[in-house]
């Protein structure tokens, strides 16, 4: 068992409700929630497996499915985890951080990303 996060220690109760309520309300004022899953989709290749450690509530996820990739995401908060599976993203409750060190996982981590040298080359075009 790792030491608890951040996100359960320096919260208040009810919290998870609050964060996926805030960016549903900000989705239904019209606000632009993409731009991480705009950036990610630029360094990807078309049909991605991606593995989104750390979910939340789906808004990355569920973006990136809607462009055309494969996503799985994982969140230890079951809120959020619940929040996630509306926007239609598979996710699983559970921490990564306490998860065995295997095969299964190694390989779930890495499927996730292009080779190296292309992904420094999609970086460096998208950052310049």
């Amino acid at each position: 068992m790792t030491d608890p996060t951040r996100w359960t220690t320096e919260t208040d109760d009810g919290h998870s409700e609050w964060y996926a309520e805030h960016f549903r309300t900000l989705r239904a004022d019209g606000a632009d929630l993409d731009g991480e899953a705009r950036f990610v989709d630029a360094l990807l290749p078309r049909g991605a497996h991606v593995l989104d450690a750390g979910c939340g509530q789906g808004r990355t996820g569920a973006a990136l499915l809607a462009r055309g990739h494969d996503v799985v995401g994982a969140d230890a908060d079951p809120v959020l985890i619940a929040a996630a599976r509306v926007v239609s993203i598979f996710s699983a409750c559970h921490d990564l951080a306490d998860a065995p060190s295997d095969d299964t996982i190694r390989n779930a981590l890495f499927a996730t990303l292009p080779d190296i040298a292309e992904l420094e080359k999609r970086l460096n075009r998208s950052l310049c």
